[in-house]
């Protein structure tokens, strides 16, 4: 199955879940695993691209995205809506800026992006504070 179709198939189960107000810990794993990916898979292209103190900070970043979505559930499966859409939203934040960061490194590979860079840390620091809370 390629990462779009899984993907796809994912995004298709969490509606289900997200209406039903239910899920496993299996379906949630797989989101986090898949989100993770997507994430790891958007740096290291621009890893590539980039031979400089930019490549060394953006790998270090990549090592920082964890599995989170298996966290928004109660132990009996139902879906914490608040802290949901609260990770949803930290994870669009985030897919908006490597975006805009791998478009920037695509047009000219030796673009300024130190304040994206900074702006990414922050948000996977945001990400990663939520995470803590969702495990309390």
């Amino acid at each position: 199955m390629t990462n779009t179709e899984e993907t796809i198939r994912m995004a298709s189960n969490m509606q289900r879940s997200i209406t039903s107000g239910r899920s496993s810990y299996v379906e949630m794993r797989a989101v986090s695993r898949i989100v993770a990916h997507n994430m790891k898979a958007m740096i290291n292209s621009m890893r590539s691209t980039t031979n400089d103190h930019r490549s060394v900070e953006l790998s270090a970043i990549s090592s920082a995205i964890s599995n989170a979505y298996e966290f928004t559930l109660t132990p009996n499966g139902i879906i914490r809506h608040n802290d949901l859409e609260e990770l949803i939203s930290a994870d669009l934040d985030i897919s908006v800026l490597l975006t805009t960061m791998k478009d920037k490194i695509e047009i000219d590979g030796q673009a300024h992006i130190d304040g994206e860079i900074s702006l990414l840390k922050d948000l996977l620091n945001t990400r990663l504070r939520l995470v803590e809370r969702f495990k309390a």
